[in-house]
């Protein structure tokens, strides 16, 4: 999508915004089939951060279709959010040798800073 605006492809632009609906419910249907697996192999707890999680892609996935259709439209004349510098999904450093992971959503989940 970032490329594809970069270049001002709005052919490309409008054929993404055509998958986003069908990537919703693909969202959520994996939502369900991994809340049926945690509730019937784990403890309830725990579970409220991964449904939050889901619910802020899922929303997102309807806003960034909204914003496409404002750029489509010409409503807007550009869409800020897709000329900033992509973040790093992992953080500024490299991972040490046999991590697993680590968290760093509080780093990606908006292109505004949290403060501590």
């Amino acid at each position: 999508m970032k490329a594809a605006f970069d270049r001002t492809d709005k052919q490309e632009i409008t054929h993404l915004k055509a998958e986003l609906p069908l990537l919703r419910t693909m969202v959520d249907d994996l939502r369900k089939l991994h809340r049926s697996l945690w509730f019937s192999t784990l403890k309830p707890f725990g579970w409220e951060i991964i449904d939050i999680r889901y619910g802020g892609v899922l929303s997102r996935l309807e806003t960034a279709e909204f914003r496409l259709q404002q750029w489509l439209d010409g409503s807007i004349t550009c869409i800020e959010e897709l000329q900033e510098a992509r973040l790093y999904f992992d953080a500024p450093w490299k991972m040490p040798e046999g991590a697993l992971g680590r968290n760093s959503y509080h780093r990606i989940v908006t292109a505004g800073g949290f403060s501590s």
